[in-house]
């Protein structure tokens, strides 16, 4: 599965989610995506939540903006982007 095949269809299921969601306010929304809540209620969201592994080591994370560029998944999972540190301007 490719990023951008991965990222389609996690993309419909965060719609689906929210389609589930309407009736409740932007708070509530934001309460609902939160790490553990999404386990236990959207097991499915989130390959890592099988394992109940968070992508970034956060005591309160939140899933609602998943699909972070700081991770890529491929056929073998997650894989954290290595930073590139900045060059400084060749002068």
């Amino acid at each position: 599965m490719s990023y951008s095949s991965w990222f389609q269809t996690h993309g419909e299921k965060h719609k689906a989610i929210m389609d589930k969601l309407t009736h409740l306010s932007d708070d509530e929304v934001i309460a609902y995506f939160r790490f553990e809540n999404m386990v236990e209620k959207e097991p499915d969201f989130c390959p890592l939540y099988k394992d109940h592994k968070k992508c970034h080591d956060m005591k309160e994370l939140n899933c609602y903006l998943c699909a972070c560029p700081n991770f890529r998944f491929d056929d073998e999972g997650f894989k954290k982007v290595e930073e590139k540190p900045s060059t400084p301007p060749a002068t």
